[in-house]
């Protein structure tokens, strides 16, 4: 029995030899990752069409290839690939491809945690000529004291910011608000952050208010800057413990000191917004605030900045794709997590995530419906 399995083996060993050298050596080149024991880390499932769909890394051939590239408008696409390696126009692939958030600069550094964000993505379309929806939001810091200050914006969607005065695009339409807070430093190391919740949709009113120190007595005067329908219901919190209900108040404190003032409005129309500042009573401390607009508008460009693509390749080794036809209001992408994950095999960082989506993809012979996939994947970035 020992003999003939090694007989078997050797004639094994002298065909892979064979087919090696008419392909040019190519089999001591490759070198294929190992198959996946236990859990796979990337797969999905669904269907196509009515028939299950289940494609995992390490399992039948199949492999997690993440790549990036810029495309002719010189945006960076990033994307990952249930694949047989080295394979063009493989039977039964899928591939994420994600385009980046902005146009970048020659040996800019890519963010990766900026241009992947929790939540829903437009489709990508070739004959788009206009951009994606979204809510852009300008910031107007209200800091005091005199000389630079130093200014770190968190924007509550993955994003930061470091200038006084940023704007900032909020590409994911379905979140209702985003909390932003505001560290400043101003010259003498005086640090203080005060954060908002800021309503993303836009709304008929806005509370805002400025303020005025009396310093020889701890007196401030505060005068709204609300916007919304007459009559104004106003509500007042002072910071220790008091209030009022008054539209310009003043209020003297009895300790000198930095309070966080919040006032809360609500319009004619029950329309209701709410904002809250640092009010240094006390003018050896400094305050670090902000205001803001919201402006609901579309991506004044063609470039589709932040949507993305989904390609599936059959049977036969046709490929469709999203990009070519308009996808329904019923069609969805989204993404539900994302983690830092190891570098791929040429190198490259990449990101673990977890998604779902369902969609039509097209080719010139026909529609695919590719419902109700759901599972992990990977896309890749330069460093």
């Amino acid at each position: 029995m020992n003999k003939q399995i090694d007989n078997h083996s050797n004639f094994l060993l002298l065909w892979t030899g064979i087919l090696c050298l008419l392909v040019g050596g190519a089999c001591q080149e490759r070198e294929l990752p190992e198959e996946i024991k236990g859990n796979p880390v990337f797969y999905v499932d669904g269907a196509i069409d009515g028939q299950d769909l289940t494609l995992t890394a390490g399992e039948d051939g199949y492999f997690m290839e993440t790549s990036f590239e810029q495309d002719e408008t010189g945006v960076y696409v990033y994307s990952g690939a249930f694949t047989p390696l080295n394979c063009e126009s493989c039977p039964e692939a899928l591939e994420v491809r994600i385009r980046d958030h902005r146009l970048r600069p020659d040996n800019d550094p890519v963010r990766i945690d900026s241009v992947l964000h929790i939540g829903s993505y437009e489709f990508y379309q070739t004959n788009n000529k206009q951009g994606a929806a979204i809510f852009r939001v300008s910031f107007s810091n209200e800091s005091t004291g005199t000389g630079p200050h130093q200014y770190s914006w968190d924007f509550g969607d993955g994003s930061t910011a470091s200038g006084p005065n940023p704007s900032h695009d909020y590409i994911d339409t379905t979140m209702a608000t985003a909390l932003v807070c505001l560290d400043g430093v101003d010259p003498t190391g005086c640090t203080t952050q005060i954060c908002n919740e800021i309503q993303l949709h836009t709304l008929p009113c806005q509370a805002d208010f400025t303020h005025e120190l009396d310093p020889s007595i701890t007196y401030v005067s505060f005068m709204n800057a609300v916007e919304g329908a007459l009559p104004i219901q106003y509500r007042w919190d002072f910071g220790d413990g008091y209030g009022a209900s008054l539209g310009n108040p003043g209020y003297f404190y009895q300790e000198a000191g930095l309070y966080q003032v919040c006032l809360e409005i609500t319009d004619a129309n029950g329309c209701q917004s709410a904002i809250c500042k640092n009010i240094a009573a006390d003018p050896e401390l400094c305050e670090h605030n902000f205001s803001y607009k919201v402006e609901q508008t579309n991506l004044s460009d063609s470039l589709q900045f932040s949507q993305v693509e989904i390609r599936w390749t059959d049977e036969s080794g046709t490929s469709f794709t999203t990009a070519s036809q308009e996808q329904s209001s019923l069609h969805y992408f989204d993404i539900l997590e994302i983690e830092p994950y190891e570098n791929n095999r040429f190198g490259d960082q990449t990101r673990r995530l977890r998604v779902r989506l369902d969609c039509e993809v097209h080719s010139d012979s026909g529609i695919k419906h590719v419902q109700k996939v759901e599972g992990f994947l990977a896309i890749a970035f330069p460093e």
